[in-house]
């Protein structure tokens, strides 16, 4: 059994796709979001050293977090330290930014210092054009 695997059993499977039910109306009613059981395959087929504390993840084209979510979900059942200090994204419609957080949020706990790492690490931009500092600004 691949270590990767191990890391995204089943229970984890389940836990992305129960929350991604929760925004089953956002997704139908837009299909040009993916589906999180296509992330999820995105998610099998990466190298091990992607889920080792610390490791950053960026998606330059986050839409609402479908690719995003599972990974907070898969470092928050890892036992991860700030998983949001480590997840970033961009994507140019202010709309799926704004539930992309939200979701994020929803996922990994509306504290003071998760809502900070949001704001900073989802940027509503031109990923062609952002300069990657995650600044805020």
């Amino acid at each position: 059994m691949k270590f990767i695997e191990q890391i995204i059993t089943f229970d984890i499977e389940q836990l992305c796709l129960d929350e991604a039910k929760a925004w089953n109306d956002l997704i139908e009613s837009n299909k040009r979001f993916d589906s999180v059981e296509s992330s999820l395959t995105v998610l099998h087929n990466l190298p091990d050293i992607t889920w080792v504390e610390g490791k950053t993840f960026i998606d330059t084209g986050c839409g609402i977090g479908q690719l995003l979510i599972p990974v907070a979900i898969i470092k928050r059942e890892l036992g991860h330290n700030d998983v949001l200090s480590t997840i970033f994204g961009t994507e140019p419609n202010k709309e799926n930014v704004a539930t992309c957080k939200m979701r994020l949020l929803d996922v990994c706990g509306t504290t003071t210092e998760n809502i900070a790492f949001v704001e900073k690490n989802i940027v509503c931009t031109n990923s062609l054009k952002y300069d990657y500092v995650f600044n805020g600004e």
